[in-house]
């Protein structure tokens, strides 16, 4: 830590504030790679906003949990974890919500191959996506339950990643806000249980008030 304030901090700042380059023979200048979007603040410390921390809403109990159980050798779980924090990143600036929901995207095809690797640790020989899923409803105490991993998404993925598929042909991502809002919440606790085995109590509370009031 102690060299990474020392050697890395500075070089950083000097970086960010580096200025415009005009090339000899350009009509404009190069932009400094880190100031490209204008609307993206730098850090205080290259004369950007300050920082708004959070006061509140924040379990520190599990922050430390996940950070203690992450194996950074594990690369699937680092792909993971990096495009859900990419897409966390880029949905907060318009003009990245679509690049927002490919990275999620990602990060869901992640979670199905842990998934497939817990099940096989527990002896399934050949997990299928419908095993996926009944893995994850039963963590969750879920009993709406779905043929395969997430398949709500399956169409909208299939559609976005491949412009001309058996759906047609697609000049533009047929996607909706929601696909990115709902997912990335739904990856946020399956990440979550797969990293720590975390299940926020509200999913057995929920269960149980529905068998409770099921007629």
């Amino acid at each position: 830590m102690e060299w990474f304030l020392e050697v890395v901090k500075p070089y950083l700042r000097d970086k960010i504030i580096e200025p415009d380059i005009l090339h000899p023979g350009a009509y404009a200048p190069a932009k400094n790679t880190y100031r490209w979007c204008a609307d993206i603040a730098t850090p205080p410390i290259t004369g950007g906003p300050n920082y708004d921390f959070r006061k509140s809403g924040i379990d520190y109990d599990l922050a430390r949990s996940l950070y203690n159980s992450i194996d950074l050798n594990d690369a699937l779980v680092i792909r993971g974890l990096t495009t859900l924090i990419k897409a966390a990143m880029l949905h907060f600036h318009y003009q990245f919500f679509e690049a927002a929901i490919y990275s999620l995207f990602i990060s869901m095809e992640v979670s199905f191959r842990l998934v497939v690797r817990a099940l096989k640790a527990k002896g399934v020989a050949e997990p299928t996506s419908k095993d996926a899923m009944t893995y994850i409803h039963d963590a969750f105490f879920d009993i709406h339950r779905v043929e395969k991993y997430f398949e709500e998404y399956y169409d909208g993925r299939v559609m976005t990643f491949h412009p001309e598929s058996r759906y047609g042909v697609y000049p533009h991502a047929p996607l909706a806000a929601d696909d990115y809002y709902f997912l990335f919440n739904d990856m946020l606790e399956v990440y979550a249980f797969l990293i720590c085995g975390y299940v926020h109590p509200k999913h057995k509370e929920k269960l149980q008030y529905l068998e409770k009031n099921a007629t």
